[in-house]
């Protein structure tokens, strides 16, 4: 394949909505599309070299073996194997892929080239009992329904009862989680200070927001290299942090934390800020329910900035009334002086 056709070729690969995959004779992966950076959470650095089932638990693995070796031992083709990869925050991915053998001139087996569909939500309502217990399925399906339905609350909502929306969301969200606080930190525009603008506390637990404004990021640094990552931090016992994560720790352990989920809120690829999730009563395991709390993060990070942009245009539109009235103001003063007949 000479250097045109690969560009060209890669090029309309980068393009496609599928995911693409490809491995040599051995299985390793020798090149990925960008799209698998949205899905999976690595980058394609961190997948080349390595097979498909590194990123899936040994259970998950086997199954996928158990599917897909009678294909690659006849270099035949296969089409729609469904099996649930590892995100890199720890969360499931369930994949559907269909691959084609790969030959040189000499028709000497190559290895595969496999077009993959994120179908996790499609997964959800279809019979996938088999893949996941009855009960995280159930809770999924619970999850999915609140989204939709906070998703349905933000587009009905004006931008003046964004602020009512957003706290009904965490309230809901909360709720549903089992957490005891759940918050919203925004940041400034150079991303230099945070603050905390939206809170939902449990019955019985003390806000902090009136304690956490305009805080230097510098007092998260593990933290928010993970979040210009786009990566969630997940923390399930606060006191095993490492001294990689010190800073935090001892933040996250002055408010008697036990467990924080915090997911990034991104918007037009700019880190604009984070929701987090925390218990103070008990430990807690955050896994499957990532995915959509990730949905929900894009929600509320999208209508912040809508908002931001409605009233920067009402400001715009309120400086030139005021230019335009001061404008009329000194024209009219300057008619009263020039008249010679007053």
């Amino acid at each position: 394949m000479n250097n045109v056709t690969t560009i060209d070729y890669k090029a309309i690969v980068e393009s496609m909505a599928d995911m693409i995959i490809i491995t040599d004779e051995n299985g390793i992966i020798t090149y990925v599309s960008p799209q698998w950076k949205t899905v999976l959470g690595y980058e394609a650095s961190e997948m080349m070299g390595h097979r498909r089932w590194d990123f899936m638990i040994e259970e998950e693995a086997r199954k996928l073996q158990d599917k897909f070796f009678p294909y690659f031992e006849r270099r035949l083709p296969f089409y729609l194997l469904t099996h649930v990869m590892r995100h890199k925050d720890g969360h499931r991915v369930v994949i559907e892929s269909s691959g084609t053998p790969t030959f040189n001139k000499q028709d000497e087996f190559e290895g595969y080239h496999v077009n993959n569909r994120d179908i996790t939500i499609r997964s959800l309502s279809e019979d996938y009992e088999s893949q996941m217990k009855e009960d995280a399925y159930a809770t999924l399906l619970k999850y999915q329904r609140v989204i939709t339905n906070i998703s349905k609350m933000f587009m009905d909502s004006p931008f003046d009862q964004l602020d009512v929306a957003i706290n009904s969301s965490l309230s809901q969200l909360g709720t549903l989680l089992d957490v005891c606080r759940v918050y919203v930190f925004e940041f400034d525009k150079d991303n230099q200070s945070m603050s905390n603008t939206y809170e939902w506390c449990k019955k019985g637990i003390d806000p902090a927001i009136d304690m956490l404004q305009n805080l230097s990021v510098d007092i998260f640094p593990w933290w928010m290299i993970k979040l210009h990552k786009n990566e969630v931090i997940n923390v399930y016992d606060v006191n095993e942090m490492d001294e990689h994560q010190i800073s935090e720790k001892i933040i996250l352990m002055q408010q008697d934390i036990k467990s924080v989920l915090v997911v990034p809120m991104h918007v037009n690829q700019k880190l604009v800020g984070f929701i987090g999730f925390d218990t103070v009563l008990k430990h807690k395991k955050f896994q499957d329910e990532i995915y959509l709390i990730r949905m929900y993060s894009e929600i509320v990070g999208y209508a912040l900035e809508k908002q931001k942009d409605e009233h920067r245009i009402l400001e715009s539109l309120n400086q030139v009334k005021a230019t335009f009235n001061q404008t009329i103001e000194a024209f009219s003063s300057f008619l009263e002086i020039s008249d010679p007949y007053t």
